[in-house]
């Protein structure tokens, strides 16, 4: 018989399954399938299987509390909320993945950063940082660097690019 999380994920369910280790402590079924689905879509499907299986099994169980805490406070997660004195943060977290319910985020006083809101369930939509755009490109005005005396390719028809340095100016003796 599958567990509730390989139900959800349609997979396979052997006896050893790593899905059913970590969601043993959530007593109810629909409760089991929520905390997959969120971990599904938090990790991704293939990422959560990883991850499961290389935890050890005694930390297999707070895989939820964590992903909850990384989706309240990306930067420190559960162990940045227990520090800080949120604690109840992402047990409220905790508690509304189980019964089906977003994720609020955390304000931004409380986080340190002034983070838009985001679907909370996809960690790869961070916002980026906009005071920051184009100090890259101010850098690289200088061509004082080591690249000056760079070779640079020419183009012959029959053989393709060709790479020449370009040549000095004085003569190494001195002369």
């Amino acid at each position: 018989m599958s567990c509730n999380g390989c139900r959800v994920l349609r997979k396979g369910c052997s006896a050893g399954c790593a899905i059913r280790s970590c969601l043993q402590w959530i007593r109810s079924p629909d409760s089991q399938a929520n905390a997959t689905v969120f971990l599904a879509k938090f990790y991704g499907r293939a990422g959560l299987l990883n991850l499961i299986s290389s935890c050890p099994l005694h930390l297999r169980s707070f895989v939820v509390i964590r992903g909850c805490g990384r989706v309240l406070d990306p930067v420190c997660g559960s162990v940045g909320l227990l520090w800080s004195g949120n604690w109840q943060l992402c047990q409220a977290a905790v508690e509304a993945v189980l019964k089906g319910a977003p994720i609020t985020q955390m304000p931004a006083m409380l986080s340190g950063g002034g983070v838009s809101p985001l679907k909370t369930y996809d960690i790869r939509h961070v916002a980026k940082n906009t005071d920051r755009v184009g100090v890259a490109a101010k850098s690289r005005s200088g061509s004082s660097g080591p690249d000056r005396h760079a070779a640079s390719p020419k183009w012959n028809s029959l053989t393709g690019p060709s790479f020449t340095r370009p040549s000095r100016a004085t003569n190494r003796t001195g002369k």
